[in-house]
């Protein structure tokens, strides 16, 4: 956490924790894909979408970490989650991880309006 979250240097670190996040997805066999959710005014939510190995039809765990967690730290989540049988989202919204740090996207009090097109996804 930087002192100052508008300091010049806080867009260029979460940049470099994004991309060696997305490092750890290319060299791994662990389950997650990038995704860019349709959000707003041409905005997107950053998210991760975890799918379970399972031949069956799986549920979808629709998971985003609060205040200043971003949707990488869910990993602990999707750990469990694939082993038994469900798929997650992880996904940052507006004042949370990428969004606030790469987007410039504030929190917003009416959360239902930052769901829906979660869900809708």
């Amino acid at each position: 956490r930087h002192p100052d979250p508008f300091h010049p240097e806080v867009p260029e670190v979460a940049q470099q924790a994004v991309d060696s996040f997305s490092q750890f997805l290319e060299l791994s066999d662990y389950p997650c894909s990038p995704v860019r959710i349709p959000y707003q005014d041409g905005e997107t939510l950053p998210g991760y979408l975890c799918i379970t190995s399972s031949t069956n039809v799986s549920p979808t765990i629709i998971f985003n970490e609060g205040k200043d967690g971003w949707a990488m730290d869910g990993k602990f989540v999707v750990d469990d989650a694939i082993q038994r049988g469900y798929n997650v989202l992880l996904w940052d919204g507006p004042g949370m991880g990428q969004t606030i740090r790469l987007q410039g996207l504030p929190f917003r009090h009416d959360w239902e309006n930052v769901l829906t097109p979660v869900i809708d996804y």
